[in-house]
């Protein structure tokens, strides 16, 4: 078990995700968590699949969502599971919530 870190910036109206897909390994479980550097002054709103719909448990489980950081346990033990997720990250700037571009978690059969 490990944990796959991520930044999320925002600058010109654009929220982005770095690095922009992560690969899980098959019998993996891994935390995935999205920071912000420091000096952003917007805070996180929340996380969902490219479709709208929330994360689903499982895999994934223990969302906890903060002003500053959103982590979540990738839980990659079943072939169900694997395949390629796509999600977005929100942020709150202002009263007003903006969403990343669609970005990959990979779960692999490697």
């Amino acid at each position: 078990m490990g944990t796959k870190s991520l930044t999320v910036t925002y600058a010109n109206n654009t929220v982005t995700v770095t690095p922009t897909s992560v690969n899980i390994k098959k019998n993996d479980n891994d935390t995935l968590q999205w920071s912000k550097p420091q000096g952003q002054t917007w805070t996180f709103s929340g996380i969902q699949l490219k479709d709208g719909s929330s994360l689903p448990n499982p895999p994934f489980s223990n969302l906890q969502i903060t002003d500053s950081q959103i982590s979540v346990t990738d839980d990659n033990t079943q072939t169900v599971d694997r395949g390629t997720w796509n999600y977005q990250v929100g942020i709150n700037v202002g009263g007003t919530v903006i969403w990343s571009d669609p970005q990959i978690i990979n779960k692999g059969d490697d």
